[in-house]
């Protein structure tokens, strides 16, 4: 028997990997760097899971003096709230709705009497930003847990976010 349905957020409830490369590009102009994140170059940078990790990632490929590499590594966290922050923007601006059909999916699925879930390796104010843009009102649908990379230690593909929204479901795997 089916007891819940866990979805990932991004490229699953909405395809938004535009959005989130379009906001890197925006946050690297804030900071006057030079780089910019080509849709191929993305989507190669895509298989490194997480924002902060993937920025880290691609500051390790630049040639760069030393120094240099220390002062990008340290600002990566600033980076990535500003590529967090022009994300949400976007987000509330109606950037990406859900994929057709999620709607009517999730509200079946409630109906039906299952707990949803999401387990996502990207941040809690961008889980918000997509569910307020695409749900607002809809007061019927709501998630009974949602976990966010920076809930635990290792991100996708590691297990550890579905183990927590797992634990939080109070159920097994199995089940």
């Amino acid at each position: 028997m089916l007891d819940a349905l866990i979805f990932d957020l991004d490229g699953t409830l909405a395809d938004t990997e535009e959005t989130h490369r379009q906001a890197f590009n925006a946050a690297f102009i804030e900071f006057a760097l030079w780089w910019d994140w080509s849709p191929p170059l993305y989507t190669k940078l895509l298989e490194i899971s997480g924002g902060k990790e993937r920025l880290r990632h691609y500051v390790g490929t630049l040639r760069v003096q030393p120094a240099e590499r220390a002062r990008l590594l340290e600002i990566v966290p600033a980076l990535h709230d500003t590529k967090t922050r022009i994300y949400t923007e976007l987000i509330y601006r109606g950037q990406r709705p859900f994929r057709p059909g999620v709607l009517r999916l999730l509200r079946a699925a409630k109906t039906a009497g299952l707990k949803l879930a999401i387990a996502s390796t990207t941040t809690s104010a961008n889980v918000s930003a997509l569910l307020q843009a695409n749900l607002g009102a809809a007061s019927d649908i709501g998630f009974d847990v949602i976990a966010c990379g920076d809930q635990v230690k290792e991100k996708k593909p590691a297990p550890d976010i579905y183990r927590l929204v797992l634990a939080s479901l109070r159920l097994a795997a199995e089940s």
